[in-house]
């Protein structure tokens, strides 16, 4: 799976260098896999869902104080996240096999990270909008929530200072954007792998 992620991920770099579209690069061949010939709407469309998860419940639950319950309710929202996340990618999916039962498992994935890549251009444009716009205080507030648990844990103020100054790497925007994007093409793929997985094994079974 890691080859064809990574085929599919040059593909990406080769047809956007050459000012190819969207649906010029949906209806390309990656690694020798040939897509379908309709148009690519399922996935852009999917992609477009799934994609504005992630500002709606971080955007959402920002105004809604949240983010300013200390670390239990940053969790509760990348909870909310992963699992709405999940959902679209469940609804995507069936919906994909439903229009298509004969989709094979390549087919399937290659679809899942034309998914995965849309989602992925949404998170970066989401973060810089968080960091720039909505919380550009969320970096300093990450280094003082991560040096108030060191205390509580016993640690003393120059230490649990000196310890929390890590948290700004690990909680500013190049972070966030690196994570988010990565995040979203691994998942998208390893979700996507699952289900196709699953999909075409119980099809074999039925056919027996």
């Amino acid at each position: 799976m890691s080859g064809l992620v990574t085929e599919t991920t040059d593909l990406f770099a080769r047809a956007v260098a050459n000012g190819s579209t969207m649906e010029d690069i949906c209806r390309c061949r990656a690694g020798g896999i040939a897509l379908s010939e309709r148009p690519m709407k399922l996935e852009l469309k999917w992609g477009l869902i799934i994609g504005l998860i992630l500002p709606v419940v971080l955007y959402s639950t920002y105004f809604l104080g949240w983010h300013s319950r200390g670390l239990l309710g940053i969790q509760m929202v990348m909870l909310i996240h992963f699992g709405l996340t999940m959902l679209g990618y469940f609804m995507a999916i069936r919906e994909m096999v439903t229009r298509e039962p004969e989709t094979t498992f390549r087919e399937g994935l290659v679809s899942g990270l034309i998914i995965a890549g849309v989602t992925a251009v949404l998170a970066l444009l989401t973060q810089l909008g968080y960091f720039t716009l909505i919380n550009p205080g969320w970096t300093d507030y990450m280094v003082e929530q991560t040096r108030l648990y060191y205390l509580s844990n016993g640690a003393t103020e120059e230490i649990a200072t000196e310890l929390s100054q890590g948290a700004r790497k690990t909680f500013g925007l190049r972070s966030y954007l690196i994570q988010s994007a990565s995040i979203a093409i691994v998942f998208g793929a390893f979700f996507t792998a699952a289900m196709m997985a699953v999909i075409r094994l119980r099809a074999r079974r039925n056919r027996r």
